[in-house]
């Protein structure tokens, strides 16, 4: 007699989002972090999912794609009936730079930033919608990954007001004279440039040496000039990626570097 298969259940533990919803047929789970994860469909289609409203990170991805980015094309948004949100996507083949870094030649490595630093150039030259700093469409919300988690604050007017959010940013039982210092670092006249926010080795696709796509754009948007410079490096742990920044960033912002820095370590 042939034996039943039993069948696989997934249950989510608490704070956690992989269940049976998102291992859906034919689903493999390729990342998770607490409530969020990735799976692989059949088809070459990536979902991504997590328990925050992902609309505004789909409209950041058409946004970079219109501008001849390489990022993954959407195919749609939704919610699931258990109100768990996803993105569906081109899945890229390769592997993360985080994952491919320490094994490349000098001269590979000089090749990969270089790579990166055309795409920012092209990112830096798209034009910026008037009067807003936040998410890709004008009205869409700032966000800024913080220690203590996703620091989200409505879209904003001008430098002013962005720089009151990083302060804020900072929380409320931080001594006056750490939210001062770093409220005095702040300027009011960069350029505003479209900007990914989160530009980490692990959010770069490569295959060998050759850059093919960035993924994970829910910090993207309109943001100051020195943005993904300085939240990039000041998070930056042991690795001579930081070696080739001249390479990879069309401009360097060393003060504002050492401000967000200090920022992070206050926070």
């Amino acid at each position: 007699m042939e034996k039943t298969r039993p069948t696989v259940r997934f249950t989510a533990k608490p704070g956690e989002i992989v269940d049976d919803e998102v291992m859906e047929e034919g689903a493999t789970l390729i990342h998770k972090l607490g409530p969020r994860a990735v799976t692989r469909l059949p088809g070459g289609i990536a979902k991504k999912w997590d328990l925050r409203n992902l609309e505004d990170e789909a409209r950041t991805m058409r946004v970079a794609e219109s501008a001849g980015l390489p990022v993954p094309h959407v195919h749609g948004t939704g919610m699931s009936p258990m109100k768990k949100y996803w993105i569906a996507m081109d899945y890229i083949e390769g592997q993360t730079l985080a994952g491919a870094w320490n094994s490349y030649s000098k001269e590979e490595k000089s090749s990969v930033a270089k790579q990166l630093g055309e795409i920012l150039v092209k990112m830096r030259q798209m034009p910026p919608p008037e009067n807003h700093i936040g998410g890709a469409h004008v009205g869409d919300q700032g966000r800024d990954l913080v220690d203590y988690g996703l620091h989200v604050y409505p879209a904003c007017k001008d430098e002013a007001e962005f720089n009151a959010h990083i302060v804020e940013s900072m929380g409320v039982k931080k001594p006056k004279a750490f939210r001062r210092a770093i409220a005095d670092q702040l300027r009011t006249d960069h350029r505003i440039v479209f900007t990914h926010g989160d530009l980490a080795l692990r959010n770069i696709i490569v295959q060998g040496p050759k850059v093919v796509s960035i993924i994970d754009w829910e910090l993207g948007g309109w943001y100051p000039e020195y943005w993904d410079y300085a939240k990039c490096l000041c998070g930056i742990r042991a690795s001579d990626f930081f070696d080739h920044a001249d390479e990879i960033f069309p401009e360097s912002y060393p003060e504002e570097l050492v401000t967000m820095t200090a920022h992070r370590i206050f926070q």
